[in-house]
């Protein structure tokens, strides 16, 4: 009997398992390019050498003894497959919040201050807001790295020692007591301490607060200051000023004290306005300064700059107008500021 044998070699039995497993790498190709998230993405390649893989073995198990063939033999000798991170990559996904690029600062400031630094929806605004975007613009840092973080008043120097920001800008009075534990730059603006109180109400001046409740906020030094002139005060404090401003309007309290750019803020809101007055005048000079970790001489230097280039390029007076009105309105003489603290 005539009889044929065939003969199996290495390179027969490779040209065999590519063309059984050609299917799957097509199919695989498509979804791997399928776009979505870098997870799914993930998977789909996983999916796919393990399927090849299987293809190899299945191929070599049917030929006996014939070397098995896997991914990376078959990457050397035809078209590779795309890429599955690269496939992830081109296909972003949006959070909804502005996309960061390089380092970013993080920078303390109040929500709840109209003209200030006040929080509307994702944006946040005001003279603070802007005269920090200036100062971080000076210091290399686009507007979408900036990230504005909100510090209650009684927390800012703790956000500054804890590192949690590089900077708060938050009509942060330059005080000595302040200055033993972290450091400032500035003052930026010279505010001074006034008083609130309902247009229709009983009090017309300072003498008139005797016996009432007076509101501030945790961690201010404005109430103390206002009993040191009016005795027989009743202290009532909140957390923040917007909840002042709230307790005044419903006749909870008689009055509120803070700096005059704050109250002047929250009068001028379109629910209050008509409903309040500012009364007593100047109490106290309150000197706007920038604070920062204790001794980052180097930063405080580099602010200073930025707020004398701020006024000399017309950005403060810019920023006031737009944010608080005519500046003439504040401490006369007192703005823009020209001595500013020395950093050491």
């Amino acid at each position: 009997m005539d009889m044929t044998m065939t003969v199996r070699t290495p390179k027969l039995e490779r040209m065999k398992a590519v063309k059984r497993i050609a299917p799957i790498v097509a199919a695989t190709t498509l979804i791997g390019c399928s776009g979505g998230s870098g997870v799914g993405t993930q998977t789909s390649r996983a999916q796919n050498e393990s399927m090849l893989t299987s293809a190899a073995s299945k191929s070599s198990d049917d030929g006996g003894s014939s070397p098995r063939a896997n991914a990376s033999e078959l990457s050397a000798t035809d078209s590779p497959m795309p890429s599955a991170s690269t496939s992830a990559s081109s296909n972003p996904v949006s959070s909804g919040e502005p996309t960061m690029t390089g380092p970013t600062i993080k920078i303390g400031v109040k929500f709840d201050q109209p003209g200030l630094g006040l929080k509307v929806g994702s944006t946040a605004t005001g003279f603070d807001v802007d005269v920090a975007t200036y100062v971080a613009g000076k210091l290399g840092y686009a507007p979408n790295q900036i990230e504005f973080i909100q510090v209650p008043s009684r927390q800012r120097e703790n956000v500054l020692q804890s590192g949690m920001v590089k900077m708060v800008v938050a009509t942060y009075s330059i005080t000595d007591k302040r200055l033993s534990v972290i450091d400032m730059a500035g003052p930026y603006f010279n505010a001074g301490q006034s008083v609130l109180v309902r247009t229709n109400g009983p009090i017309s001046t300072a003498s008139d607060l005797v016996g009432h409740t007076v509101c501030s906020v945790r961690g201010s030094t404005a109430f103390g200051k206002l009993a040191q002139r009016v005795p027989g005060l009743t202290a009532k404090e909140f957390d923040t000023y917007s909840a002042c401003v709230v307790a005044l309007a419903d006749g909870s309290i008689s009055a509120m004290t803070t700096d005059d750019t704050i109250l002047r803020g929250y009068a001028n809101q379109s629910q209050y306005r008509g409903n309040f007055k500012l009364i007593g005048g100047t109490i106290t000079n309150e000197r706007y300064g920038i604070g920062i970790k204790k001794g980052d001489v180097e930063t405080c230097r580099k602010i200073n700059g930025a707020l004398r280039s701020m006024v000399a390029d017309g950005s403060w007076e810019r920023f006031v107008r737009k944010n608080l009105g005519d500046p003439a309105l504040f401490k006369a003489g007192a703005n823009p500021p020209v001595d500013l603290e020395t950093c050491h």
